[in-house]
This record gives structure tokens, sequence and C-alpha cells, in this order.
């Protein structure tokens, strides 16, 4: 397999591919299915208080 590490979308998605990796849920989905085309999310903490009050 050679060296592992990537920073390429491309290759991790083609590595978990070549791998068959599948999510931990017991349906068996192929874990590169997530990754092909992700979503874009943006996540914002508008509160001003501190957490738990």
């Amino acid at each position: 397999m050679g060296n592992l590490i990537t920073n390429k979308a491309e290759e991790a998605v083609q590595l978990f591919r070549d791998l068959g990796l599948i999510g931990a849920g017991g349906a068996g989905f192929p874990t590169y299915f997530k990754y092909l085309h992700p979503t874009p999310i943006l996540a914002v903490n508008c509160e001003e208080g501190e957490p738990g009050y």
C-alpha cells in the first residue's frame, strides 16, 4: 500500500474504496460513498452567554 498519508480528497476516497471500509451502523454502507460529494456545513453559535446557563 505504500504511503497512506494524503492531502487530496480524491486519493482518500479511492483508498477507502480500495480497502473496502464500511460504516459501523450495521447496514454495510460503504464509507467512501459518504465522501464522494460532501455537503458543506457551517455551524454557528449565536448565544452570547456561557454554555450550560
